[in-house]
């Protein structure tokens, strides 16, 4: 077999399971025409055959599976008898680091190192994989180099072999282009050209989809223009990587306005495989005055998003795994040195190379940018001439403590400095991490650097704009005061401990950032009043003691009013110590976003993106000044507050710009709403999110009726550790609660239903529904009777339920009915454990259900999980079958009443299961030939009148027979017989006689 591209294999296994799925379909129908006598054509048993063959043949490709492209990292798949059981991803640049490469497999294997030596963690790594292939029957392991030249082949017996990897075909790099184009790539006008251009990209995935994305948009023109560009820069003889390079310039070439390309450029700035800050691009082209039309700092950090999703549609940028970062290819990123270390300005990059010594260079008075990031260089030199000089990045030096003051004499240009993580970046706290665990800032802090001084660099640092002096330990820096075109000044992580008064005189100052700034203890009255131009103020995890106003302390300590002194102000983060810190002159409705603590939090958000306000064991009621600052939060936490409600008695007006709100430990609350006559008309229109937990008092989540409205976003609720009285949802929030679409109840003491008959009948949008350890709970959805008598009896579906996940719920005796599981088909996977009193998972409880039709689809789900159920005797109620054809691993531990299972799964109410890879029942793992056995046979189920005949003609001997061609077993129930056979030929055999 030829080998694929993961985006082809990836559509191929789509379209493997969608004909599965239209065959479990056809199958389903058959065998209802069957029961119904009607006659079946044999076109119909041809077709069936024949996919079945097809599906066959598609099961056994996954064992020759071979993924190659272009791409930046590596690949492991472990492969078992049914094909690829486990995928490990690593990111391998061009200069591995190969402990970063041991930490990504080991996070995504489960391996914790304790070992320090590459070799140690390297023989972890080869255990755990071990241990995989022993746990899946697994009987190779493959790691996929993606740079397009090999990959690595490890068998069970652990022999390595080299397996050559060659690039697309045509047939497939034109299906990989003309994706990346769209539609109009098939115009007669335009196909010929496009398919030229393809050609040229030499079945190279990452040209491919660049040059793609560069000319979907282009005219035929414009096309013919890039495709005679694509030959010129070739020759006979060139090799692999030229022609990469030249379809990314093109790339590069069509991005259009200067901006975009210089941003592009800023990119390779930093080290390879680096996880690149969209807000650090944002201060550098703030600092370098890279828009001409920026006024604000939002309005550049607008237009570099712009700009990254423009670069990121071109795939010259790649998503990164941490929040607000992008990544560049490590080929994009030669690209990008190339272009911009040629022509009259030019950058100098040596990133992450461990230089130790200034680059020996003839001359730097080209250079426009410097970056030397993650070096060990010792000492720093002097005599430097860089006229042109505008940006420096000396970020992750460990040696040098200070500058010397004539380093600096010969850049009269430099914008934008950064010394940031100068020592032991990797274990300092992450400038990009928007939630850190603050139990970890002491010892971090005590690792911070030496003394870095800039005492002496005031007379060459005069035009700088934006300075980063992130996880530094400071000495003096009063003399930062001169720098008077300063506009971003960054301490981030710093150990400074008083902020200099001369930091006031920086009346230029757009930007100051002082988060975790954790031994900040004095910040001077009126600096900050002082600073008229600032438009974000970030203290998150600093400085906390605010004076009181009006206690004299406001002479000599900064009190929170002189914001009110900030007309430019639009970003905000902040703690209290106290609620009384917070003034009565403090206004926050022209602040685009804030987050605004009062008390302490365990995790802050570096950099806020909405409107948060944290409120933390307030002994006393909120004060006025504090409620009118909510009326406007769209982000609200309560700990430990007063209140018995939040509307009316925290706010009158509905709160109807709060999105998320979380409520923990308020044992005055008793309800989440007291709708009366005297509440607002809507409340909650907005919120999007509820988290409520360990509130011991509370009873019910809104006393009284809503208004449509209200309510009607919610998406994701969370209750943990209360205590309601029978259910929480109360009848009145029918209409209201419709777009739900995850909930998790844990620990609820008291709830005997979780939703009514009448709200159930809602909740077409559920996707999600957890629920863990409620004691109580003996039903999912109440009976109709058991609630409002408006409660109609139409039956209850969920839709767009994908998971269902139920734990320790001992006294749960009705989980889901035949009724609603009908409803199901986007269920992906059900776990169940530790439900004792439960004895099948689908019930036939409902009056009225569907009778006529014994068989129950549930197509999509692949996972189903039983566990530790002491009472469960089937899966699905008598008389139904439950047919899972897309079901991949089903589990069923510790079920003593199933004992049998592993041998006669379908008496147990699983019927067809045509994808099944694994079973593991008591621990024990089933082998590929008993799962086969375990679903070989049919069950039918025969019609009391039918057994009766039956009965007859066995005349009371023992219910075993032997028919023509195989035994059959049969069992008389109360609703039937069931007949056990190996195929419906056999049934037809064994009752021909009775007729």
């Amino acid at each position: 077999m030829s080998s694929i591209t993961a985006e082809m294999w990836r559509i191929f296994r789509k379209e493997v399971e969608k004909l599965g799925d239209m065959r479990d379909g056809t199958l389903q129908s058959l065998n209802a025409a069957t029961r119904n006598g009607e006659e079946i054509k044999i076109n119909i048993h041809k077709w069936l055959a024949k996919v079945d063959g097809v599906l066959a043949e598609a099961e056994g490709l996954d064992d020759e599976i071979a993924l190659r492209t272009n791409g930046v990292s590596v690949g492991g798949l472990l492969i078992g008898p049914h094909g690829i059981s486990l995928v490990v991803m690593a990111v391998v640049s061009q200069t591995p680091d190969l402990r970063k490469i041991q930490g990504q497999l080991g996070d995504m294997l489960g391996v914790q190192f304790r070992e320090e030596t590459e070799s140690g963690r390297a023989d972890r790594l080869f255990a755990r994989l071990k241990e995989s292939l022993k746990a899946r029957s697994t009987r190779a392991v493959r790691l996929y180099s993606l740079h397009g030249e090999q990959m690595l082949a490890m068998p069970w017996e652990l022999n390595m072999k080299k397996i050559p990897v060659r690039f697309l075909s045509s047939e497939e790099s034109w299906d990989l282009f003309r994706k990346y184009v769209g539609p109009v790539i098939d115009t007669s006008a335009l196909n010929d050209v496009a398919m030229e251009v393809a050609k040229e990209c030499q079945g190279l995935p990452l040209a491919l989809v660049t040059v793609g994305r560069a000319l979907r948009d282009r005219s035929l023109e414009g096309w013919k223009a890039a495709l005679q560009r694509l030959k010129r820069s070739k020759s006979v003889n060139v090799d692999d990587t030229e022609d990469v390079f030249s379809c990314l310039k093109l790339s590069y070439e069509y991005l259009g306005d200067d901006e975009t390309k210089f941003c592009f450029l800023l990119c390779c700035l930093f080290p390879e495989d680096h996880d690149i800050q969209i807000e650090g691009l944002a201060r550098f082209a703030m600092g370098k005055r890279l828009f001409s039309d920026v006024d604000t700092m939002e309005e550049a950090r607008r237009q570099i998003h712009e700009i990254i999703m423009h670069l990121k549609a071109s795939c010259l940028l790649l998503d990164s795994d941490k929040e607000g970062c992008v990544k560049m290819h490590d080929m994009v990123r030669d690209l990008a040195i190339g272009i911009a270390s040629r022509g009259n300005i030019t950058f100098l990059v040596r990133t992450g190379l461990g230089l130790k010594e200034w680059p020996n260079m003839e001359t730097f008075e080209d250079s426009m940018c410097i970056s030397l990031m993650t070096s060990d260089i010792k000492k720093l030199p002097v005599g430097l001439k860089c006229p042109k000089l505008q940006m420096l990045l000396l970020g992750g030096n460990e040696g040098f403590e200070e500058f010397p003051e004539a380093f600096l004499r010969g850049m009269p240009e430099l914008r934008v400095l950064d010394l940031s993580e100068r020592v032991g970046a990797r274990s300092l706290l992450p400038v990009s991490s928007f939630s850190v665990n603050m139990s970890v800032l002491p010892s971090i802090l005590s690792v911070l650097p030496s003394i870095l001084t800039l005492s002496h660099s005031r007379p060459f640092l005069e035009h700088l704009r934006t300075l980063h002096l992130d996880r530094c330990k400071l000495g003096n820096i009063s003399i930062l005061g001169k720098l008077k075109m300063l506009e971003v000044l960054s301490f981030f992580g710093s150990d400074i401990e008083i902020l200099p008064r001369e930091i006031g005189e920086l009346s230029n100052l757009r930007l100051l950032d002082l988060t975790f700034c954790q031994y900040l203890r004095i910040v001077p009255a009126n600096v900050i009043s002082r600073l008229s131009r600032l438009e974000e103020l970030y203290m998150g995890c600093s400085f906390k003691r605010w004076a009181l106003k009006g206690t004299g302390q406001e002479r000599s300590i900064a009190c929170l009013s002189e914001l009110v002194s900030l007309p430019r102000l639009t970003i905000l983060c902040v703690e209290l110590r106290h609620v009384a810190c917070f003034p009565n002159d403090l206004l926050l409705h022209n602040l685009h976003k804030f987050e605004v603590t009062i008390g302490f939090q365990d995790s802050v958000k570096c950099y806020p993106n909405s409107k948060s306000l944290y409120l933390r064991e307030i002994e006393t009621a909120i004060p006025i000044e504090v409620k009118t600052i909510i009326q406007s939060t769209e982000e609200l936490t309560l700990f430990c507050t007063k209140e018995i409600n939040i509307v009316p008695e925290i706010s009158s007006c509905g709160l109807n710009d709060l999105k998320y709100l979380k409520i923990i430990s308020c044992d005055s609350m008793f309800s989440l709403i007291n709708a009366n006559e005297e509440s607002p008309p809507v409340i909650f229109a907005a919120l999007e999110e509820l988290h409520l937990w360990r509130l011991d008092n509370i009873k019910v989540l809104c006393r009284g009726s809503l208004q449509t409205p209200s309510l009607r976003k919610l998406r994701i609720l969370t209750v943990e550790r209360c205590n309601f009285y029978v259910s929480f949802l109360p009848f009145e929030l029918l209409n209201n609660l419709q777009s739900l679409e995850e909930v998790t109840i844990e620990s609820v003491e008291g709830l005997r239903y979780l939703f009514p008959h009448s709200i159930a009948q809602s909740l077409q949008q559920l996707e999600f529904l957890k629920i863990k350890e409620c004691s109580s709970l003996e039903r999912i959805i109440a009976k109709a009777e058991e609630g409002n008598p408006m409660d109609c009896a139409q039956a209850v579906g969920f839709p767009n339920l994908k998971i269902v996940q139920v734990e320790g719920c001992r006294n749960l005796r009705s989980l889901l009915s035949v009724t609603t599981v009908r409803s199901l088909q986007q269920l992906n996977k059900i776990t169940i454990i530790k439900c004792e009193v439960l004895v099948e998972i689908i019930s036939h409880v409902q009056e009225g259900e569907d009778e006529d039709d014994d068989e129950i689809l549930l197509p999509k789900v692949k996972s189903f999980e039983v566990r530790d159920m002491s009472s469960l005797k089937r899966l699905c109620s008598e008389n139904f079958s439950l047919n899972l054809p897309g079901l991949k691993d089903l589990v069923v531990d510790r079920c003593p009443m199933m004992g049998t299972f592993a041998t006669d799964g379908p008496a147990y109410g699983l019927g067809s299961a045509s994808k099944l890879k694994k079973v593991q029942v008591d621990g024990q793992t089933l082998s590929a030939t008993a799962i086969q056995q375990l679903f070989s046979i049919k069950f039918f189920f025969i019609t009391p009148p039918l057994a009766s005949a039956v009965a007859a003609k066995l005349h009371g001997q023992s219910p075993v027979w032997k028919c023509q061609s195989s035994w059959a077993s049969v069992c008389l129930h109360q609703s039937g017989t069931v007949c056990c056979l190996s195929s419906i030929n056999h049934l037809c055999e064994t009752f021909l006689g009775i007729f």
